[in-house]
């Protein structure tokens, strides 16, 4: 009997191995799934029963198909049912079809609009059917009147788009306080409104922040924004409708949650030891100050001598103390704050002496400013505002289109254009009792960028 030689019986082995391993190989990569372009389209409605647009509609069950699986998102916030029911419909959805339920009396000759917003969205992607709406009629035909228009905060010319903005066929100037609307819509990101399918008619319109739910204005902290004018509705190709919304009041700050220390201390505006030359300096103290010394408490000059001239004052809070002087460029000096130079409310004495340095800025810190307006006339009583991080840094009347500005701190900043209508210099808030509307501001797209040492120009046509 022939031996089977191990050599080769190892060989063979060895091929019929890497042979089976690139079969599974081969194998494995042909079985492996090859990614396609992710899905970006939103589900498509199939079919809805009754009909979208359906006519003499009287049934209480709505049910719309979807050709994907869809979820709904947060209805409470999206969906926009006009008029505004008493009773909320109950929407829910399952695999592709999402079902409403109405348990409201439908009103006779009434056209109804269900107005999805970013609700709808498919299941997997999360791709939004947007602004898909579904729209029904007790009556013989479908209401196509429209009323479009825009909210601007007044005191800042920007937009909230949290805003519900209000339709009222009660044209009594009470009814905003004690009942809902008749219709309800939404503000876009460019503060944009739009109520579709309305019937012929006179409306009053307001726009609310209606944090409570409640769809009445009934506080005066509530951002809020009336119209003048009743809109009279009798056919297509209304004049848009512009809103300026405010708050009557402002709300009190609260204080701040803070450790108490009975030890009083103090913080200066002092910035790297440096004074601006535009603002005063200012010393903050962690308790109110019952009183101050000014004979310990002052500033001396480079021959330690006192200077003259500075005037102090304690803010609304007795905590901050505003010591005011005309700054020049340059100035070696040192703020003394010496042993018991202030007390505060609870008798606490300030208990050391400190010497501080400073040094005021100089002129080529700062940047100039040359603004040149275009269409100024629009304007009856313009004020020009220049705001830093949202405060307002400086208002300055505008008696021409050429602005100029020699001391003005670098940094990035707003530029809006205040109507003054009574010449205060200020923002004025309006009153919906007294029919007054708030002041309004022009925003400025663009940016006044301003560089230390440096002429900076800008032309703004308005």
């Amino acid at each position: 009997m022939r031996r089977s030689n191990p050599v080769a019986v190892y060989l063979l082995f060895l091929v019929t191995g890497v042979f089976i391993s690139v079969i599974n190989f081969n194998c494995g990569q042909i079985g492996m799934p090859v990614g396609g372009p992710k899905d970006s389209i939103p589900p498509v409605l199939v079919s809805a029963q009754p009909e979208n647009g359906t006519l003499e509609f009287n049934t209480k069950r709505i049910t719309l198909n979807f050709n994907e699986y869809i979820e709904l998102n947060d209805v409470f916030k999206n969906v926009l049912v006009s008029p505004l029911p008493r009773k909320n419909p109950v929407f829910d959805y399952k695999l592709r079809t999402i079902t409403v339920r109405l348990f409201d009396t439908l009103q006779p000759n009434t056209t109804y609009t269900i107005q999805f917003g970013k609700a709808i969205r498919d299941l997997n992607e999360g791709n939004v059917l947007k602004d898909f709406v579904y729209i029904f009629s007790t009556g013989k035909y479908i209401d196509s009147l429209t009323i479009t228009g825009s909210v601007v905060m007044a005191e800042s010319g920007t937009i909230d788009s949290s805003l519900t903005v209000m339709l009222y066929s009660d044209l009594g100037d009470s009814a905003v306080y004690k009942q809902k609307p008749r219709y309800i819509s939404k503000v876009n990101g460019k503060g944009e409104f739009l109520f579709p399918n309305l019937p012929s008619g006179s409306y009053n319109i307001y726009a609310l922040k209606d944090e409570s739910g409640q769809l009445m204005y009934n506080n005066p902290l509530q951002i809020f924004a009336f119209s003048d004018s009743t809109v009279d509705l009798t056919g297509p190709g209304h004049t848009p409708v512009s809103l300026y919304a405010f708050a009557a009041e402002k709300p009190e700050p609260k204080p701040a949650a803070e450790k108490v220390d009975p030890e009083l201390k103090y913080l200066t505006s002092l910035t790297a030891g440096r004074q601006d030359l535009l603002t005063p300096l200012t010393i903050t103290f962690n308790h109110p100050l019952q009183s101050y010394d000014t004979s310990k408490l002052f500033i001396l000059d480079t021959l330690n001598n006192r200077i003259p001239g500075v005037k102090y004052a304690l803010d609304s809070t007795s905590k901050k103390l505003v010591m005011s002087y005309p700054w020049k460029e340059g100035m070696d000096l040192q703020l003394l704050i010496l042993e018991n130079a202030a007390t505060d409310t609870l008798g606490n004495r300030y208990a050391k002496s400190d010497t501080l340095k400073l040094t005021t800025k100089k002129e080529s810190d700062y940047g100039s400013v040359k603004l040149s307006f275009k269409n100024l006339d629009k304007f009856a009583h313009p004020v020009l505002q220049l705001i830093s991080e949202q405060k307002q840094m400086a208002s300055y009347p505008l008696k021409s289109g050429i602005f100029e500005l020699k001391l003005v701190v670098p940094g990035s900043y707003t530029i809006q254009i205040l109507e003054d209508e009574n010449e205060n210099g200020i923002w004025d808030t309006g009153n919906y009792g007294e029919r007054r509307q708030p002041e309004k501001v022009l925003r400025i797209s663009q940016k006044l960028s301003v560089r230390a040492n440096w002429d900076n120009e800008l032309d703004i046509e308005l």
